[in-house]
């Protein structure tokens, strides 16, 4: 990208990871990878292939995992990385990755987490994750850049009702909402939401959500189907986003289904192009930011 303000960000739950993904990650060319559930051999691979070009961090290199075959959060920066650290009250730390960076157009924090799966490890588990992402992203300087693989099912398109908070729920709730309680703005939901021609599309065809696919979620065993009705176990899910600080301008928002299923994760490749505005930079510079 020609612009010196401007930055490509790329999400993906890579599901291990491996040399399938590879071809797509190095195809697209983000200046920023924020990367899910990275085996550490994948980890460390990736660093080495991408020294000189990426500057890496891994959380499995951070911290110790009790999973067999742990899955970590990664983050890959054309901008040299400091302050990298696991999250610590996370259920699992390796799963989320805090970092900061230099970005021509201001510092950022970034973020790279995977929620826990209610189902696999249990309702209090995941509201656990989320209440520590909210806790940290309210200890973070701007500007800050996250990508999320929120293990949500709720996606409500523009013009439906807010959802009743449920108690068992709220964290969870106030995190992917239409009105985040971090605070942070959904870079997919922006684009939409301002081409509501686009927006309405979306909404006629499913009305309960969600505004893009993903994830295929099933029961074991059954047929990828589409259930359009609230309430159902499966169907489709936007559960890959990424989310910015609101001063980030957010210019195109996009997601890739099948070609990161051809590569071998069952999750969707997220792709924004952001840009940091010069007001943006001079509060940043203002604001001190540790360096």
């Amino acid at each position: 990208m020609t612009d010196a303000a401007a930055m490509r960000v790329l999400f993906w739950n890579v599901a291990v990871g491996g040399d399938r993904r590879l071809p797509l990650l190095e195809r697209v060319d983000a200046d920023l990878l924020l990367l899910a559930e990275v085996s550490l051999s994948s980890s460390r691979y990736w660093t080495q292939r991408w020294a000189g070009k990426y500057d890496c961090a891994a959380a499995l290199e951070l911290v110790d995992s009790p999973q067999d075959r742990p899955r970590g959060a990664m983050i890959a920066s054309r901008w040299p990385l400091r302050a990298a650290r696991a999250i610590s009250d996370l259920p699992r730390p390796e799963r989320g990755l805090v970092a900061e960076t230099d970005h021509p157009g201001g510092q950022l924090s970034l973020i790279a987490w995977s929620a826990p799966n209610a189902t696999g490890d249990g309702r209090a588990a995941k509201q656990q994750g989320y209440s520590a992402v909210h806790a940290e992203l309210a200890t973070l300087q701007p500007l800050v850049v996250a990508g999320v693989d929120t293990n949500t099912w709720d996606d409500p398109p523009l013009g439906s009702p807010p959802a009743e908070l449920d108690p068992d729920w709220e964290p969870e709730q106030t995190f992917c909402g239409r009105e985040p309680a971090h605070g942070l703005q959904d870079a997919l939901r922006v684009v939409l939401d301002r081409d509501r021609p686009r927006s309405d599309l979306v909404r006629a065809v499913r009305p309960h959500g969600p505004l893009a696919a993903t994830y295929i979620r099933r029961p074991a065993g059954r047929p990828t189907r589409i259930i359009n009705r609230p309430g159902m176990a499966f169907g489709l899910d936007r559960m890959d986003r990424i989310y910015a600080s609101p001063t980030i301008e957010v210019a195109a928002c996009e997601t890739f289904y099948h070609e990161a299923i051809d590569a071998g994760s069952d999750h969707a490749l997220v792709l924004a192009d952001l840009r940091i505005p010069s007001d943006s930079r001079r509060a940043t510079a203002r604001s001190g930011l540790r360096g």
